[in-house]
């Protein structure tokens, strides 16, 4: 077999080979631990008669969703050519364990790597194979197809406006999109905002999934996107750590800092991203102009999606969601900021700005908790869906009276 990486948000450090099974090292960034999560490269030289055994190395987190089922993702170029096939679950024995590698955290603990091993037949001989832990989504897909889609579109393109935000430090531009029905040239002017944003993590690439059919629904013709842009408008970031996900990275950036955790005093050159976006907020802020926060994330432990409201909230922006989605958990919905969250945009969106309204999106990399679909993974659909229902959550809380409680939405 042969591995490659060497592609955008590929992650692959090297491959080795070990009693005839592959041995593959993922890069670790020591100065943000809980990092090594995210994996995708590509398998050359495959035979589809024989069954290969994949041992992964390198990740941290003693828990992992793979202990609950979860599965890998595969592409097969020639698969998707045959039978338009493309990303899906695959991996049989599938384990997660600590191994006999140690790291030291904090100068002090000792603590073991963990392997995930699981075994797998590639479809077709000699075929260009992808695995992925998550749908692969990257800056090229945002700003070379879906934004484009969306600004060539001649509705949609009326009630959106792009901008660039800021340059990264590697020399991207951190998208600004700006949503409503009457929206200035510049998006200013005196209307209520809410601010959304994803990706801060790169890893977590369902997050770009919500994001996507969250924006389709926020520019499409439905009565709940009509109500929200004649009330509202929206200054959404899709993804805020360009250089991380072009890279491959889990958590960081190019700056090897966790920029979800910068939130408090962002460094201009080392974190322009979040300190262009906690500018902007800030300036909405004391404009009294800013209704609503919310950070977009993927979840590598518990399943379903759910919110992380702020201490003393009676929000019910929890329930509307519980109400529009059979996917939501009301079980894993927290109403506190613990100290290691204390940084991030939602606190220091609510602790320092004032915004009550300030929430933390996460979305499982596995699937649901509840109902029928608890046994499924969440697919490419069901995410996508996902951000339409939170569109629709949010026209309830932020609406009352005009739209209309409903029962969850059925699994997609």
């Amino acid at each position: 077999l042969r591995f490659e990486s060497r592609f955008e948000s590929g992650n692959l450090r090297k491959g080795e080979n070990l009693y005839s099974s592959p041995l593959l090292h993922f890069p670790v960034s020591l100065p943000v631990f809980n990092c090594t999560q995210w994996f995708y490269f590509r398998v050359l030289n495959g035979l589809s008669s024989k069954l290969y055994t994949l041992s992964l190395l390198n990740f941290i987190k003693p828990d992992s969703l793979y202990k609950d089922g979860m599965q890998p993702l595969l592409y097969s170029r020639e698969e998707e050519r045959r039978t338009g096939k493309g990303w899906h679950r695959v991996g049989e024995s599938i384990s997660y364990q600590a191994n006999v590698r140690q790291f030291h955290k904090n100068g002090q603990q000792v603590n073991n790597f963990f392997t995930l091993r699981f075994s797998l037949q590639l479809p077709y001989d000699d075929d260009e194979c992808y695995l992925a832990m998550c749908y692969p989504y990257t800056y090229h897909d945002l700003q070379q197809r879906h934004l484009l889609e969306l600004q060539s579109d001649s509705l949609r393109s009326q009630r959106l406006r792009r901008c660039e935000l800021c340059k990264t430090i590697a020399g991207n531009v951190l998208d600004l999109v700006m949503i409503g029905n009457d929206l200035q040239v510049h998006g200013r002017g005196s209307a209520q905002l809410l601010v959304i944003t994803a990706r801060v993590h790169p890893g977590e690439s369902n997050a770009s999934l919500i994001m996507h059919g969250l924006l389709d629904y926020l520019t499409g013709p439905s009565h709940h996107a009509h109500e929200l842009r004649r009330a509202f408008s929206f200054f959404v970031v899709p993804m805020l750590n360009p250089d991380g996900v072009i890279l491959g990275n889990y958590r960081c950036s190019l700056s090897g800092h966790d920029l979800n955790r910068q939130w408090i005093e962002p460094d201009a050159q080392l974190h322009p991203e979040i300190s262009s976006v906690k500018r902007l907020c800030k300036e909405l802020a004391m404009a009294n102009r800013l209704v609503l926060f919310l950070d977009i994330h993927g979840h590598s432990c518990k399943k379903g999606f759910f919110l992380y409201c702020c201490e003393d909230s009676v929000s019910g922006l929890p329930w509307a969601m519980s109400r529009r989605s059979a996917f939501y958990s009301l079980g894993n919905t927290t109403y506190k900021i613990g100290k290691s969250k204390v940084n991030t945009g939602r606190a220091v969106v609510y602790n320092e700005l004032g915004c009550i309204d300030s929430y933390t999106c996460e979305a499982s990399f596995l699937g649901s908790e509840v109902g029928g679909a608890q046994s499924l993974h969440f697919n490419e659909a069901s995410l996508r869906n996902v951000g339409a229902q939170i569109a629709e959550s949010l026209s309830e809380y932020l609406l009352p009276g005009l739209i209309e409680p409903q029962t969850p939405g059925a699994w997609h």
